[in-house]
């Protein structure tokens, strides 16, 4: 009994002895310099796997949520690809330590703000000490040209600031800004030897064009749907695939969000919520619902479905419930899915048929 309580009364000492430790200003200056000498060397000694892989950067809609917006970040070996940038995305990205040292290229898959909204962000990240050889190249469908020179025209005193105090040798002007590439219809938009990316055309009207992309490297292949209704096109690009990414939209929900506005609107006389309620009907048919995408993904013979992008989103503390709703009767169409939420990452090692879910 004795030893124990003297145990307990070190214990105790010593709990006492770290809280005022903790409290002397060269000690938290310690704390903190080794915590991030630690994060940048973690980051430094990644290990480069050769492998095709998917992380989701923004898995959220539209609507107002704890998720961040549209996003995914494509590894390719050593290089990334980041396919469309919605709110909250790159703030993600850089929580996550991501080399954007090494990002290749941006594919927008269609000009909605919630798919663009966080470009200027990714340009930063991109840009200062990152030693870019050039500007960022940005693929997208038709007036992605109007997008760029937008956020040039915006950023272009940030980025003389910027220059003037940090100067060339960290933030070049000669490289800053963007690479503006418009998708021809239907082809092969990039191509680097290993990696091939194809732009297919996909419905969203009255959004047009609107694109889907498949990124094929070395056996391995990822489809990302961007927003759309259902589409055979997205069936015929997707054959084989081993992964798609599809977006979704739940109508059992939004109808029942909407109802819930047009009762809220008449009840106090508020037309923010009678406008509300007419947004959720008027998205109803330009986007593909669980049982569609189910569909869609056996049609297209891929070896799993992820959904991304869910309208709504489920949010905690009721995002089981929601998930439940929202994906009621997919078991049926297709077995092997799963949804995905900020940091799900999706790797398909090379030469192999393995592929590895991380939520």
């Amino acid at each position: 009994m004795k030893l124990l309580r003297n145990t307990v009364i070190v214990l105790v000492l010593l709990v006492i002895a770290l809280w005022l430790a903790i409290k002397v200003p060269a000690v938290q200056n310690h704390v903190y310099e080794r915590a991030i000498k630690m994060r940048l060397f973690a980051t430094l000694q990644e290990e480069k796997e050769d492998t095709l892989s998917a992380t989701v950067c923004g898995s959220g809609s539209p609507l107002a949520s704890n998720s961040a917006q549209a996003c995914i970040l494509i590894k390719a070996g050593e290089d990334l690809y980041v396919v469309d940038v919605g709110d909250g995305s790159v703030a993600n990205l850089s929580r996550w330590n991501t080399p954007f040292e090494d990002v290749k290229a941006v594919f927008i898959t269609h000009n909605h703000s919630d798919h663009i909204s966080d470009l200027a962000d990714l340009h930063l990240m991109t840009w200062v000490t990152r030693e870019r050889e050039s500007k960022l190249t940005v693929y997208g469908p038709e007036g992605i040209e109007d997008v760029t020179k937008g956020f040039e025209m915006t950023y272009k005193h940030d980025y003389e600031f910027r220059n003037a105090h940090h100067g060339d040798l960290v933030t070049p002007l000669d490289v800053v800004g963007f690479n503006p590439i418009t998708i021809q219809d239907e082809s092969v938009i990039f191509d680097n030897g290993d990696l091939q990316v194809t732009a297919f055309r996909v419905e969203h009207e009255p959004v047009d064009p609107a694109y889907g992309f498949r990124f094929d490297y070395k056996g391995r292949s990822i489809v990302i749907s961007g927003d759309t209704n259902y589409s055979t096109n997205l069936i015929k690009n997707s054959q084989k695939a081993d992964v798609l990414f599809h977006e979704a939209i739940s109508l059992d929900l939004t109808r029942r969000m909407s109802k819930t506005l047009a009762d809220l609107g008449e009840e106090f006389d508020n037309n923010i919520a009678r406008y509300g309620s007419k947004i959720f009907t008027d998205i109803e048919n330009y986007h593909a619902t669980p049982l569609e995408v189910a569909e869609i993904a056996s049609l297209s013979n891929v070896d799993m479905l992820v959904y991304y992008h869910l309208t709504p989103t489920p949010q905690p503390p009721i995002d089981k419930i929601m998930a439940d709703i929202i994906f009621r009767g997919v078991d049926e169409n297709f077995s092997n899915w799963e949804y995905a939420i900020d940091g799900t990452k999706v790797i398909l090692p090379i030469n192999s048929k393995k592929i590895i879910f991380n939520k």
